[in-house]
């Protein structure tokens, strides 16, 4: 027997939808959607990549991802320091 769907203000009271699990399936195409909610910080951050770039906002939030996902990978996982040099200066090292 099947469970009966909850209803509309239930839903909204345990902040699920119904049928949803919570969890994202790849779609055919290889993409997932995905619904986040962003603080403003996070939002400029996109922006300001997708103005400076020239691409819609999924993109640079790609690319911001990716950059993160580097130097996850580099610090925490490998234990390598990152630099950022701004000519021949060494201007800091990147902890994270």
């Amino acid at each position: 027997m099947t469970e009966p769907a909850m209803p509309p203000t239930d839903a909204r009271k345990s902040g699920k939808s119904p049928g949803r699990t919570g969890r994202a399936a790849p779609s055919p195409s290889g993409t997932t959607r995905l619904t986040a909610n962003l603080n403003q910080p996070t939002m400029r951050a996109i922006q300001r990549l997708a103005d400076t770039e020239g691409v819609t906002l999924t993109e640079a939030l790609r690319r911001l991802v990716g950059y993160g996902d580097l130097l996850y990978q580099a610090i925490r996982l490998d234990g390598d320091d990152v630099l950022i040099r701004r000519g021949e200066e060494h201007e800091r090292i990147v902890i994270i």
